[in-house]
């Protein structure tokens, strides 16, 4: 899946992770539209930003839509005064970005995949300093969520008012524990910076190659934008939850078709200039 993405075969990845997915739409869920009030994503996520320090997006790896999400969001999270990016692709060994600020196909293992290498353009023209935050070396899964945050938490030690966005992967983002990890990254971040992060979720509301791997929640809306639902004052994590911790932030991504053969949304936003 990872690999069709890295050559633009949106459609193709998600078949093929969905391969390996249990279906999802037997499940039953309550909604009543009428209790949400739904608010632009981008302007919404950078105005509660502003309230933070620390913000954490996640992603599904071979989802390239969500890294052109996130891509919308450093412009106004950099006017909010968000100076420092962790990407989840980079390693400690990777000096190259450093040299020649911008990615190439030999930095860390993501940016091969267009969007993510847009993703770090974008973060550099608007002038964060990118860095890496996984650990070298280990593959034990709660050895790794510790050896990110305390990466993460060592910005702190050498700038404390630093205002940091980290983009992960899936699970990363969660504030409790996890199967086999104990805390994941974020709950242990929290632990050693005593600040709590802003933490937005792409996957739970993002589709999927076929309507019966989607999330049930994920059908209740019908928008051709980047939302996020709020119920009474509330995230949309209060009705749903992911292994049972929710996301302070679910966002909503529409629908994609085809336009010139491609995702339209390559097309239909805004994309920089390098």
């Amino acid at each position: 899946a990872i690999l069709y993405s890295n050559i633009g075969k949106y459609f193709q990845s998600m078949e093929v992770y969905d391969k390996e997915s249990e279906p999802t739409q037997n499940q039953s869920v309550f909604f009543d539209s009428s209790n949400y009030n739904i608010f632009p994503a981008v302007d919404y996520i950078v105005k509660e930003a502003e309230k933070n320090q620390i913000v954490i997006i996640n992603e599904a790896h071979h989802v390239s839509y969500h890294r052109f999400f996130t891509m919308l969001l450093l412009k106004g999270l950099s006017e909010k005064g968000y100076k420092y990016f962790g990407a989840e692709t980079l390693t400690l060994f990777d000096s190259t970005l450093s040299k020649t600020n911008y990615p190439t196909l030999t930095t860390g293992f993501y940016c091969v995949e267009p969007q993510y290498g847009n993703l770090i353009r974008t973060a550099l023209k608007n002038n964060f300093s990118v860095f890496a935050y996984e650990p070298n070396g280990t593959t034990d899964g709660k050895q790794r969520e510790i050896g990110q945050a305390k990466n993460i938490a060592a910005i702190f030690k050498k700038d404390p008012k630093a205002k940091i966005v980290v983009n992960c992967g899936y699970s990363h983002l969660l504030e409790g524990d996890v199967q086999g990890w104990g805390k994941a990254m974020a709950g242990r971040l929290i632990e050693y910076t005593g600040i709590n992060p802003l933490t937005i979720d792409q996957v739970e509301l993002s589709e999927h190659s076929d309507k019966k791997y989607e999330n049930p929640y994920y059908n209740k809306f019908n928008y051709d934008k980047f939302i996020v639902p709020v119920n009474n004052g509330k995230m949309v994590g209060v009705s749903f939850r992911l292994e049972d911790e929710p996301s302070d932030i679910f966002v909503y991504h529409p629908r994609t078709h085809l336009k010139y053969n491609r995702p339209h949304w390559l097309f239909d936003y805004y994309t920089p200039t390098f």
